[in-house]
């Protein structure tokens, strides 16, 4: 697959930099609603330019591997689709952008998928502040369910390829974090096993010498 290759080190050298999933993350309690707002949109593949795109589709075709869509990072406008400050109204959780990560080289991925998207307590919230602005933005709540600014709702258990994405990450993080500070810790018990053999050795030569 395209993102194989990205990882056998074609990857980020030819302008394919991984999957929108690998390089967004949120807090544990706002996961469901960044991966509802985005949808398919996580397994979007960023890409440096168009003409890196082209290269990957003319990939796709040639090994049957499917239809993939791509983002190509230097076409994308560093304000795309901001919507201005979210309203004031008592459901209004958070802007999408302010509780997300991520590198500061995707601002502009961040910005283009996200801008105008806010995080609401609820589907009642949703619709009292689709209706307050007109159709603004796309309102997403807490459990997932979407409202765009057309005004279609979509609802129910969240599922597909990308769900789970931003968990799974925050879990193998979470254990990369564990695994080092092991790591550390090991270290340290090595050191300490060092100082304590040679004072051994020390205490072993000054007993020998008084012998």
């Amino acid at each position: 697959s395209i993102m194989t290759r990205a990882g056998q080190g074609e990857g980020r050298d030819r302008g394919i930099f991984g999957l929108v999933a690998d390089v967004v993350s949120s807090a544990p309690e706002f996961e469901n609603a960044i991966e509802a707002v985005l949808g398919e949109r996580l397994q979007y593949v960023i890409v440096e330019s168009h003409s890196q795109g082209v290269e990957a589709i003319d990939y796709l075709k040639t090994a049957a591997e499917g239809r993939a869509s791509l983002i190509p990072l230097s076409r994308l406008r560093g304000d795309a689709e901001a919507a201005g400050p979210g309203p004031s109204h008592p459901g209004v959780v958070a802007a999408c952008l302010d509780v997300v990560r991520f590198d500061p080289s995707y601002d502009k991925v961040a910005r283009f998928l996200l801008g105008e998207a806010l995080i609401v307590r609820d589907l009642p919230a949703a619709l009292e502040i689709w209706q307050q602005e007109g159709g603004r933005r796309t309102l997403v709540t807490l459990d997932g369910e979407v409202l765009d600014p057309s005004g279609v709702v979509t609802g129910g258990p969240l599922e597909g390829e990308g769900h789970g994405a931003l968990q799974r990450r925050r879990e193998v993080q979470e254990l990369e974090d564990v695994v080092r500070a092991f790591e550390a810790e090991f270290a340290l018990a090595q050191e300490r096993h060092r100082t304590l053999q040679a004072r051994l050795l020390q205490l072993e030569a000054a007993l020998k010498s008084l012998d």
